[in-house]
């Protein structure tokens, strides 16, 4: 009776063995570039010039709190708003804005319009994820290449 049990335990750990995820619970699949930019709102954190192109913003360029407090909001169908927040810079500006957005190039672009009244707007994406967007833009001012750096959160 002995060696049947110590059998049937032999047998049953070298099952789990062999087959270690079987009862081990699917993992979550991971999110997109699309869910992370819809999951919720977004308001500005940072805004500046980023002299040797790292990432991170050298220089801050100071906004109005009449721009900061505005709101992004991406939909999934390629939808979304920008709300002006509880203060408008302009009284005779609407409210809230119906905005397009798509992605571009591998995802590592992202294109809106009337993101600041100028039509389709390219952007590189620098970082994506659950807290945190920051795109980049590229320019040239008198003679001088910036780039100026967007830092969003939720």
């Amino acid at each position: 009776m002995k060696s049947l049990k110590f059998s049937a335990l032999l047998l049953a750990t070298a099952v789990s063995i062999s087959f270690p995820g079987a009862c081990k619970k699917d993992d979550k699949p991971s999110k997109t570039k699309t869910d992370f930019l819809t999951q919720s709102s977004w308001k500005y954190d940072k805004v500046g010039i980023d002299a040797d192109n790292n990432g991170t913003i050298d220089q801050d360029i100071a906004l109005q709190p009449c721009e900061t407090d505005n709101i992004f909001t991406f939909n999934s169908n390629g939808t979304g708003t920008v709300d002006e927040g509880p203060t408008k810079c302009d009284a005779s500006d609407p409210q809230t804005t119906a905005i397009t957005w798509s992605f571009k190039n591998n995802e590592t672009v992202l294109n809106a319009s009337d993101l600041g009244g100028s039509g389709d707007e390219d952007v590189n994406i620098f970082k994506l994820d659950d807290t945190q967007l920051v795109v980049y833009k590229d320019t040239t001012i008198a003679s001088t290449p910036l780039r100026f750096v967007i830092q969003l959160k939720h």
